[in-house]
């Protein structure tokens, strides 16, 4: 600790008097200032409303936290003692999380992330937003945590002691001499409650501590795997493709291909404060908020669409896809018809590969209408990569679900001309040519296959081979009336 050496050299107590007053006249006077701090009681309140899963609580916790004015933690200089703020509460909620159960590794990897990005941001409106977002990530961990509180109290020890050495090595003979009971008790009441083995449960808190390295790190797979106690990347591999359903290459580049940060980046520049003057370490900061929140809004469409297959009825129509897709409403275009919209935004063709379970195989639909690939143009990927992985989507359908009716639909267009409407950056680097190639060739493919393939790309261009600028609000997304036309041409498709 950095405070050591000043205890081991301050050895004469009026030495320590003299120092205290000497700097205390510096130091703010926050105690005068009305609402300054908080009281301990009140942050109390607002950990046990999460400990309690209490969402009613929480909310109001949280605002009356809000309405407090911020401590001067550094007189004369408002960014550096919001930054200092922010820090603390960062320090403090790093710690509440780990007495709620979150795992060491997960909330001092979170607190640090926040703490470096707090350091790379000088401006206070960016500096609020880092703190809201903050809080939330941490209450989110808090409260997913709270869930192995539901059992009875030797299966709570075993479960801390695993969360707490999780990257060691466990075996059931030291969990149970860590709580005095017996092993083959322990195992049992353990499999009752929670419904996995004690091995089972330890592999899947190590791969979920993983998968945080991933997001949160630049670790390789091999430090990773250490990092989490296993004694092999081999292993390491088996074990987390059997849990996720996809190895940790594949996850790794799954969280690489989701980095939106330029769409990110054209959005904060559109505000006043970022026009001019845009540093390289302010952009650097852009791409790395894009990407957290991206993979984040990425992990929670996934895990709603889980939830809701669990809900759905059989016979649904499924649509797959990107944000074009995810901005289909469905309820208001076609109110008639059970729709099961599994668009996200800024998903690619290797995505949808990712969450193949959850946006297909699922959803117990009768029929699946594809719509991908453009925002792998807009990362650079190759065409012929694009076929291939679109292709793959096709086959790995076809052969978990035999009896599904496989609908292709074309890439829609995207538009460049010159019109106040168009913003180029939004488009990127797509081109009609690219589009128009890789439609040409699955059209093939497809006629070749017996699959339906909709050509839906034709009908949206102008005689000039853009998308009409009636059917686009920016010239890559679609417009009401560009919504509306794509139901005009799907709607012999969804009849049949």
């Amino acid at each position: 600790m950095l405070i050591a050496p000043v205890f081991n050299s301050v050895k004469d107590l009026k030495l320590i008097d003299k120092l205290i007053n000497k700097y205390s006249s510096k130091l703010s006077t926050n105690a005068y200032v009305k609402n300054a701090h908080y009281s301990i009681e009140l942050e109390k309140n607002f950990y046990k409303a999460i400990l309690d899963n209490d969402e009613d609580n929480i909310i109001k916790y949280c605002k009356m936290l809000s309405s407090y004015q911020m401590a001067d933690l550094c007189i004369g200089d408002p960014i550096r003692s919001l930054k200092n703020n922010i820090i603390c509460s960062c320090t403090v909620l790093s710690r509440y999380a780990i007495d709620a159960g979150v795992s060491q590794i997960t909330s001092f990897s979170l607190a640090d992330k926040y703490i470096n990005l707090v350091e790379r941001v000088n401006d206070i409106e960016q500096l609020k937003n880092i703190c809201g977002l903050l809080f939330l990530n941490f209450i989110r961990e808090m409260l997913n945590s709270r869930q192995n509180y539901i059992y009875s109290k030797p299966v709570n020890h075993a479960i801390a002691f695993i969360n707490e050495n999780y990257n060691m090595k466990i075996t059931l003979k030291s969990i149970a001499n860590s709580i005095n009971l017996n092993s083959q008790y322990l195992s049992r009441i353990f499999k009752e409650e929670t419904g996995m083995t004690i091995t089972e449960y330890i592999n899947k808190v190590k791969i979920s501590n993983a998968k945080h390295l991933f997001c949160y790190t630049n670790f390789t797979i091999t430090d990773i795997s250490i990092e989490v106690g296993f004694s092999s990347q081999e292993y390491f591999s088996k074990v987390f493709k059997k849990i996720e359903g996809l190895s940790p290459k594949e996850y790794k580049a799954k969280l690489k291909s989701f980095d939106n940060s330029q769409k990110y980046i054209k959005e904060v520049n559109k505000m006043e404060m970022f026009k001019e003057n845009l540093t390289q370490e302010q952009m650097l900061m852009m791409q790395e908020m894009g990407k957290g929140f991206m993979v984040y809004k990425y992990q929670m469409s996934v895990k709603s669409f889980e939830e809701f297959n669990g809900i759905s009825k059989p016979g649904g129509i499924a649509l797959v896809g990107d944000s074009i897709t995810e901005g289909f409403r469905s309820s208001e275009l076609l109110p008639e018809y059970y729709i099961l919209n599994r668009g996200i935004g800024g998903d690619t063709t290797e995505g949808v590969l990712s969450r193949m379970s959850e946006s297909i195989f699922d959803t117990k639909a009768s029929k699946v209408f594809l719509m991908i690939g453009t925002n792998d143009l807009g990362n650079g990927r190759k065409p012929d990569e694009i076929i291939n992985n679109i292709i793959e989507i096709i086959r790995q359908t076809q052969e978990k679900l035999p009896n599904i009716k496989i609908y292709l639909e074309s890439i829609y267009p995207i538009s460049k001309v010159e019109h106040e409407k168009i913003d180029k950056t939004m488009v990127g680097i797509r081109s009609n040519q690219d589009i128009e190639r890789i439609n040409c060739q699955l059209e093939k493919y497809m006629k070749e296959k017996n699959i339906t393939y909709i050509d839906v790309n034709s009908q949206l261009k102008d005689e000039n081979g853009n998308l009409k600028i009636e059917y686009t609000t920016e010239g890559l997304h679609l417009s009401a009336l560009g919504y509306t036309k794509v139901v005009e041409i799907l709607k012999p498709y969804l009849d049949e």
